[in-house]
């Protein structure tokens, strides 16, 4: 039998058990901004109680340029079967401006696992990682389900090179072109409005792989 686990990552990591299915909530969630356009990522926006983040929005925001970041504290190392990377689009049409019809950039989604992943989102995380395919597609997106983004070999990866922490950047493909951005819902929107809308890292194991 399958066995379902829900951590809460304040709590540290977990021996990961053969044949299960363990669902991780980010350490931490924001965004790097290039506020002028001009290439370098200047400032990191993440929640607090002041101003409170709950969206992470990736493309072009007037001059400004937004990538979006996640990261997840890894359990224990384990024989990893699967791996996915679920996240919930926000609004009417998922996009800001919220037109119908309207659509985000084609954006990609970058995974790190080095040095820069540390549960916490700053500037060294900009830059970083492998790029494991595009996660949202420019043509108007179906809300009525979460995206969800395979991310398996690059987890195998992580797990191999005995790395705590793991962390995602979903940038666009083309920033200065892009003609609107993703909204993302954050971990605080889900936390206070959805809980299933929750940006989740799903981890499944081998039934018989190594402890």
């Amino acid at each position: 039998m399958k066995k379902l686990f829900f951590l809460t990552l304040a709590c540290g990591g977990a021996m990961l058990l053969n044949g299960a299915e363990l669902k991780l909530q980010p350490a931490a969630d924001g965004m790097l901004i290039d506020r002028n356009g001009d290439g370098v990522v200047e400032s990191v926006l993440t929640h607090t109680q002041e101003k409170p983040v709950l969206e992470l929005l990736t493309g072009k925001l007037g001059n400004g340029i937004h990538r979006s970041v996640l990261e997840y504290k890894l359990p224990e190392k384990s024989a990893v079967a699967k791996a996915t990377l679920t996240v919930t689009l926000n609004g009417r049409t998922g996009c800001h401006p919220d037109t119908p019809g309207i659509a985000g950039p084609e954006t990609v989604l970058w995974v790190y696992w080095g040095t820069e992943a540390d549960g916490k989102i700053g500037l060294a995380d900009d830059g970083a990682g492998e790029k494991a395919g595009v996660i949202l597609p420019n043509r108007a997106a179906d809300l009525s389900r979460p995206v969800v983004v395979d991310v398996t070999e690059q987890l195998k990866k992580a797990v191999a090179a005995g790395a705590g922490w793991i962390g995602f950047r979903l940038e666009a493909a083309d920033e200065k072109n892009a003609a609107a951005t993703w909204r993302v819902r954050s971990s605080e929107f889900a936390r206070r409005y959805a809980a299933s809308s929750l940006p989740v890292l799903t981890i499944v194991t081998e039934q018989g792989g190594r402890e």
